[in-house]
């Protein structure tokens, strides 16, 4: 049998004679198969965003929970006074479970009011004014700090003199230099 290709008006080549049941019929199944398949998935996919899953608003949970070590957390840390609750105690939101013992916390507190109270009484000496004993010991200071740098000064002018000759050392030169500036810078 010889088959005889015919041209048809489309522009397809039909083999005469033959069956049109090759590659192209095939073809042709699986872009509608997978058309229908590509339809299908598109609808489960809408249907599933416009049906979504009930959520689970609680959940429930029969038995006992047990708790084996607690950490309570305090400000500071101190030693514990009293344990108010035991172990199994039914406790609730807000209520009291420990007191820790305040004696550092007290002391601490009692040092600082001393303190404030220290500064209190200084302020008013300050605001009130020298009294005029404090004024008396002020001035003898000064006296005395200026005769110990007029003592210094002879001293340091006497070994300044001496040195040069070998008659003192320059070590004795040196302390009364020194003990000459520390009398300055004090009074």
């Amino acid at each position: 049998m010889e088959m005889k290709a015919v041209q048809r008006a489309a522009g397809e080549v039909v083999a005469s004679g033959v069956a049109t049941s090759g590659p192209r019929r095939r073809l042709r199944f699986l872009i509608l198969l997978l058309a229908l398949v590509l339809l299908a998935g598109g609808g489960a996919v809408y249907w599933r965003r416009a049906h979504p899953p009930a959520v689970i608003a609680a959940v429930a949970v029969y038995g006992t929970i047990d708790i084996r070590q607690v950490s309570l957390s305090f400000n500071d840390s101190d030693r514990i006074a009293r344990l108010l609750v035991q172990e199994g105690d039914h406790v609730t939101r807000g209520q009291l479970l420990a007191t820790l013992d305040t004696t550092r916390l007290k002391a601490n507190a009692d040092k600082d009011a001393a303190d404030v109270e220290a500064a209190q009484k200084a302020l008013t000496r300050l605001l009130d004014g020298s009294r005029p004993e404090e004024i008396a010991e002020a001035r003898a200071a000064f006296a005395a700090a200026q005769a110990t740098e007029v003592n210094a000064r002879a001293n340091f002018v006497r070994y300044n003199k001496l040195s040069p000759s070998g008659a003192e050392t320059k070590q004795n030169r040196d302390n009364a230099e020194q003990t000459l500036k520390v009398a300055t810078a004090d009074r």
